[in-house]
C-alpha cells in the first residue's frame, strides 16, 4: 500500500473513532449499510468530514463506508442544508471536525465569537 492510501486510511479510522464516539456507535455499525437514522445521520457527517475537510476523494470514503460517489454528494448536500437550518446540528459538526483537525481552541472560539455577537445584537 502506498503513503497516500495509509495516511487516507489513518484519516477514515481517525473520523471514524470521533464519530463513533459522539454518536455512541461501534465503527461496524457506523461502516454498515444500517438506514437506522442515527446510524445512517452518523455515516453522513462522517463522509462529510472526509470529503470536506479531511481531503478525501468520494471514491476512497465511498469504499471505505462501502457507498457510491453518488450516496457521498448527497450525504454532503443533506449535512450542510441540515447544518444551514439547525444551529445546534451545526455546532455538533463543527465539534467533529475540530476534533478531527484536533483544533479544540478554534471550536471554543468561534463559539464565544457567535455568542458575544447575539449578545451584542440584543
Amino acid at each position: 500500500m502506498t503513503t497516500k492510501k495509509l495516511d487516507d486510511q489513518a484519516k477514515l479510522r481517525k473520523i471514524t473513532r470521533i464519530v463513533c464516539e459522539h454518536f455512541c456507535l461501534t465503527p461496524q455499525q457506523l461502516e454498515s449499510k444500517s438506514r437506522t437514522e442515527h446510524a445512517a445521520v452518523a455515516r453522513n457527517i462522517a463522509m462529510f468530514v472526509a470529503v470536506q475537510y479531511g481531503g478525501l476523494k468520494t471514491t476512497t470514503t465511498g469504499h471505505y463506508f462501502h457507498c457510491t460517489h453518488g450516496n457521498i454528494c448527497h450525504a454532503s448536500k443533506a449535512i450542510r442544508t441540515r447544518m444551514e437550518l439547525d444551529p445546534v446540528f451545526h455546532k455538533v459538526v463543527i465539534r467533529l471536525v475540530c476534533l478531527f483537525n484536533d483544533n479544540h481552541q478554534a471550536f471554543i472560539d468561534s463559539y464565544e465569537i457567535k455568542a458575544q455577537v447575539t449578545q451584542a445584537a440584543h
